[in-house]
C-alpha cells in the first residue's frame, strides 16, 4: 500500500500534477524533498518526516496527526484547513507560510518559525510554542488558548482578534505587534513586553 502511495507522489512530483486522496498513514519519510508538492485530502498521519522539505508545497484538507516534523521545512508553502494534532514540529521552519484555517492542536512547536506566515483562523490550542517566533506574522482571529508561549516573539506581528485566554505568555516579546482585541483572559503574562 505504501509502495503505491510513493508511486503515486513520485508521478505528481514528475508531472507536476496535484495529487489527490493518497494516504502515508505510517510511513517513513525522514528527509523527503516533497517541495512545491500539491495535494488534497492526503493523510501524513502517524508518519515520519522529520527534516523533510514543503517548501513552497500547496496542501489543503491534509492530515498530520501524531506526525513527526522535527526540523522540517515548510517555509512559502500553503496548508489550507490542514490538521497537525498531536504533531511534533519542533525546530520546523514556517517562514512565509499560509496555514489558514489549519488546526495545530496538543503538538509541540517548540523552536519553529512562523515568520511572516499568514494564520488567520487557525488554532494552536494547548500547543506547545516554547521559543517560537511569530515575527511579522499576519491573522485575524487566531486562537492560543491554553498555549505555552514561554519565551516567543511576536515582534511587529499583526494578530487582531487573537484569542490568548489561558496561554502561558511568559516573556513573550510583543514589541510593535498589532494584537487589536486580541484577549488574554486568565493569561500568564510575566515578564511578558507590550
Amino acid at each position: 500500500m505504501i509502495e503505491e502511495a510513493r508511486e503515486k507522489l513520485r508521478l505528481a512530483l514528475e508531472r507536476d500534477e496535484t495529487l489527490q486522496e493518497v494516504s502515508f498513514k505510517g510511513a517513513s519519510m525522514k528527509g523527503e524533498r516533497l517541495g512545491s508538492l500539491r495535494g488534497d485530502f492526503l493523510v501524513f498521519s502517524d508518519c515520519d518526516l522529520e527534516h523533510a522539505s514543503f517548501a513552497q508545497a500547496k496542501l489543503t484538507d491534509c492530515d498530520f496527526e501524531r506526525t513527526q516534523l522535527a526540523g522540517a521545512d515548510c517555509s512559502e508553502a500553503m496548508f489550507w484547513q490542514c490538521r497537525f494534532a498531536n504533531a511534533s514540529a519542533v525546530g520546523s521552519d514556517f517562514t512565509g507560510t499560509t496555514a489558514e484555517l489549519s488546526f495545530f492542536r496538543d503538538a509541540d512547536f517548540s523552536d519553529a518559525i512562523f515568520d511572516r506566515a499568514i494564520l488567520s483562523n487557525s488554532s494552536f490550542h494547548k500547543t506547545r510554542l516554547v521559543n517560537a517566533v511569530f515575527e511579522d506574522a499576519e491573522g485575524e482571529n487566531v486562537g492560543f488558548v491554553g498555549a505555552d508561549l514561554t519565551d516567543a516573539s511576536f515582534k511587529n506581528a499583526k494578530l487582531k482578534g487573537a484569542d490568548f485566554s489561558g496561554a502561558k505568555l511568559i516573556n513573550v516579546d510583543f514589541t510593535g505587534a498589532d494584537l487589536t482585541d486580541a484577549i488574554m483572559k486568565d493569561a500568564d503574562t510575566t515578564g511578558a513586553k507590550f
